[in-house]
């Protein structure tokens, strides 16, 4: 009897580090409970969304899941995360290996897609973005049709690579890690153009005199906070109540372009 007890017991124990690690049914109660709410945010620049200084995140999105954290009671402890290809502890590992061992909440850009939907729970969208076509100043394209046969830089695994499959059929997608590697090659002419969200492009233009845009949207996209697929409702409500209060008011100021100031 011990040892059929002490099987049962070890897969009790099993499945309860399955429950904990899929985020399964995550309440507004369990992090009130808790007194934290661990939030995923990834590690590399992203535009104005995301900044880090010395370990500190900045930016819109950490400005988010500070105010978040405070709204719902708790004090927030935020997880750098690598974007990642899929695998478990990234944030495309939400989604595709289903895993939400580190955080309860990734507040990062997140583009809203079909695919993702089946996955995860997104909130409310609390911005409106899109996909952004740049060359080099004095490339010699002056038009999308110039780059049928180019060489087109994309961060994989994002929005990107299938708008940019979509508006350059012909072309060859040259993939990369992350928005912020993509400057570099334009600038060096290893590529002939890069695909990449709107934050990211308006940076590059700010940043450097010779990046051009072709378009100024090549698709819309909106960008939301994701969840586990089981998050419960009373969570989910609360996220989005914030994003409609809050939260809104944090993405306008940070929309003004004056670095989020009040």
């Amino acid at each position: 009897m011990v040892g059929r007890w002490g099987a049962r017991g070890a897969w009790a124990v099993a499945l309860l580090v399955l429950w904990v690690g899929a985020g399964w049914a995550l309440s507004l109660d369990d992090v009130r409970h808790r007194g934290v709410l661990r939030i995923g945010l990834e590690d590399e620049p992203w535009g104005f969304f995301v900044r880090w200084q010395e370990g500190v995140p900045e930016g819109l999105c950490a400005d988010l899941a500070r105010a978040l954290a405070k709204a719902l009671g708790v004090r927030e402890e935020i997880v750098a995360v690598p974007w990642g290809e899929g695998e478990p502890g990234s944030i495309t590992g939400t989604w595709q290996a289903e895993d939400w061992s580190r955080f309860d909440v990734v507040v990062s850009p997140v583009a809203i897609m079909a695919e993702r939907q089946g996955k995860v729970t997104f909130s409310l969208p609390y911005t409106t973005v899109g996909q952004m076509i740049l060359v080099r100043r004095n490339g010699g394209a002056r038009a999308p049709e110039n780059l049928r046969l180019g060489r087109i830089g994309v961060a994989q695994g994002t929005s990107s690579v299938p708008a940019a499959q979509e508006a350059f059929p012909d072309a060859t997608l040259v993939p990369y890690d992350g928005g912020e590697a993509l400057a570099t090659p334009l600038r060096q002419k290893e590529i002939d153009a890069v695909v990449v969200d709107s934050p990211v492009a308006l940076d590059f233009l700010r940043r450097f005199s010779d990046i051009v845009a072709l378009e100024k949207l090549l698709t819309r996209e909106r960008y939301a906070l994701v969840l586990p697929l089981s998050a419960d409702r009373s969570l989910v409500e609360a996220v989005n109540g914030f994003l409609s209060g809050e939260g809104k008011a944090i993405v306008d100021r940070w929309s003004r372009g004056d670095g989020g100031k009040k």
